[in-house]
């Protein structure tokens, strides 16, 4: 009687490799909205904001003034939350007793258009 066997193949072993310059990580930013109001044909918000940095470090905080959009635009309605930070309004006065992060304190004292997400040079 013939019996039918069949040797087994000898293992195979694989790998990924994903190596490779992709250049610096690149900055990036999520804000979350705390206050929602209208004015007008605007929508108005105070954030929190999660960034993390370049050197792969997290900050997070709470930015002291409010944010604005047109109703038609509001990012939050449309569930975007990546989107650069704007900076304080025209004549904006920080609270004598804010306490800031350094990301808010770097946009604050420089008074930016959209607060970079980069920690202030010493």
């Amino acid at each position: 009687m013939a019996s039918a066997s069949a040797n087994p193949a000898a293992p195979k072993s694989y790998a990924l490799d994903i190596s490779g310059d992709s250049g610096k990580p690149q900055p990036e930013g999520i804000l979350y909205p705390i206050k929602r109001w209208t004015d007008g044909a605007n929508v108005d918000y105070y954030v929190r904001y999660l960034v993390y940095y370049a050197d792969g470090t997290t900050e997070t905080g709470t930015v002291p003034w409010p944010i604005h959009f047109p109703l038609s635009a509001d990012p939050f309605a449309h569930g975007i939350h990546h989107m650069p930070l704007p900076g304080p309004p025209a004549g904006y006065v920080l609270p004598t007793d804010a306490s800031v992060t350094p990301l808010v304190k770097n946009c604050y004292d420089h008074r930016y258009d959209y607060c970079p997400i980069e920690r202030e040079a010493s």
